[in-house]
């Protein structure tokens, strides 16, 4: 007997992992519907391993300002959200958006270098399928492809041909490396964030300390009572304009969090600048391995080998 067929149902894929944008719009959501803050990040979707390390030391009991300690860059931006103890739904939503910018263009960068790879992947691949193609087509080519000169300049051209490739994945991954104002940004972002959950500007540094050494210096001058300008000396190279934008609102009592804002806007619009500059850049930069590297590896694998085995071939008498 014949089991009887279920219909071609597939199992369902497993759920996308929930972006930083998500997770912050959960907790968000959690705090607006009641929720205690550390019962609203537990429900939240995580949205990386350092999150659902966090929600198990929730689960675990542990209080969420102690679970918020370490140095991840997202739970720095949460420890942001509640000065207090407190988490600040607005200050969750500035942090959602800023989360949402950064993989906006996270996402537009590995969209324009994908299609670098792509390319990278197909000009080395060429020469192997094209010999492969040959020696699969070719009975007397092929016969002649074992002999030591054929085999000598496969060998050769494989080397040029990996040289050539790692040459260009250097390029582009370069290319998408962080620009010099994206920790700037973050800075500025993180300070945002606090000062909008009615948070202080020491207060701000003291969430920021542990996952940056200047931040950390200028929070311990400030507790000290230093002159603001004396304690920002420690971002002026990391973050300039952050520290221009705080000194400028202090003497010239402008909106600190709508200065901030525009300052970390600004940061945000020359990184993506800087990062789309580099990866249309690639094509130039690429070409050096191409034309030293690449072309001769055609050359090497795919030209001379068969030209060889074919002249062998044509030399053999037959038997």
């Amino acid at each position: 007997m014949r089991p009887r067929r279920t219909g071609n149902r597939r199992p369902h894929a497993p759920a996308p992992p929930a972006t930083r944008a998500e997770w912050f719009d959960g907790i968000a959501r959690g705090v607006r519907a009641g929720l205690p803050a550390t019962e609203a990040v537990i429900a939240a979707p995580a949205c990386s391993a350092s999150v659902q390390r966090l929600q198990q030391a929730l689960t675990a009991g542990v209080a969420l300002p102690d679970a918020l300690s370490g140095p991840d860059p997202l739970l720095s931006v949460l420890r942001g959200c509640m000065p207090g103890g407190a988490l600040s739904p607005v200050a969750l939503d500035i942090a959602a958006a800023n989360a949402r910018a950064g993989d906006d263009l996270g996402g537009e960068v590995k969209v324009a270098v994908s299609y670098a790879l792509h390319s990278a992947r197909l000009l080395t691949a060429l020469p192997f399928l094209m010999l492969g193609g040959a020696a699969v087509l070719g009975g007397g080519a092929r016969d002649g492809l074992a002999a030591a000169g054929p085999v000598a300049c496969v060998v050769a051209g494989s080397l040029a041909n990996l040289a050539g490739s790692r040459w260009m994945r250097r390029i582009i991954s370069a290319a998408s490396w962080q620009s010099p104002a994206s920790d700037a940004a973050a800075i500025a972002e993180a300070l945002v964030v606090h000062l909008a959950a009615g948070g202080t500007v020491p207060a701000a540094f003291d969430a920021l300390a542990p996952g940056s050494s200047e931040c950390s210096e200028t929070s311990r001058m400030l507790h000290e009572g230093r002159p603001l300008a004396e304690a920002l000396s420690p971002l002026q190279l990391a973050a300039p304009s952050v520290v221009d934008t705080l000194e400028r609102a202090h003497r010239d009592g402008l909106p600190l969090v709508a200065s901030l804002s525009r300052t970390a806007a600004d940061l945000r619009s020359r990184e993506r600048d800087h990062v789309l500059a580099a990866v249309r850049r690639i094509p130039a930069r690429a070409a050096a391995p191409l034309v030293l590297c690449v072309l001769p590896s055609f050359v090497l694998t795919a030209v001379v080998p068969l030209g060889l085995a074919s002249i062998g071939a044509m030399r053999t008498p037959a038997t």
